[in-house]
């Protein structure tokens, strides 16, 4: 998850990491938005697919038996739309957040929340899914749960 979809760390890093096939930006405005689909299609490497879908076409695609073979990277850019995808996809594992910058607190290096943005992670935690911090496979994932422990700790 990451505010900017489709940018140099995910195409330069996370792709080759986790060997991905596909790259599924799911996000409801980009699909409507031609010139930020052609901006973003620009920047995936030759072999690499790249599919566009709201996120009830992306909940569609990710539970189509067609791709169930293929290493599929998906990128949200809110914690509701990961929420969303994660209640009607089953086998979600892990979310990894490389940064969301936005007007609202700073909780950690690049990611800043709303209340409603932390209790959703926090939901999306209680269901099951690992969800944390980490901008590049060089750096270390660092767990959500830790930073949230982390940052009520200091508010006493």
């Amino acid at each position: 998850m990451d505010d900017r979809l489709v940018h140099g760390q995910v195409v330069m890093t996370w792709l080759p990491e986790i060997q991905g096939e596909i790259v599924l930006v799911a996000n409801d405005d980009v699909f409507e938005d031609k010139v930020r689909r052609s901006t973003m299609k620009l920047a995936i490497p030759s072999g690499i697919k790249i599919a566009f879908r709201t996120i009830e076409g992306a909940v569609a695609f990710l539970n189509d038996p067609k791709y169930s073979s293929n290493r599929i990277m998906v990128l949200t850019n809110n914690p509701q739309d990961a929420e969303k995808i994660c209640q009607s996809v089953s086998g979600v594992e892990k979310i990894t957040i490389g940064g969301i910058r936005k007007n609202a607190p700073m909780i950690h290096d690049n990611l800043n929340l709303t209340e409603k943005d932390v209790d959703c992670f926090k939901r999306i935690i209680n269901s099951g899914v690992e969800v944390g911090m980490q901008p590049t496979p060089n750096h270390r994932f660092e767990s959500l749960t830790r930073i949230f422990n982390k940052n009520s700790g200091n508010s006493k």
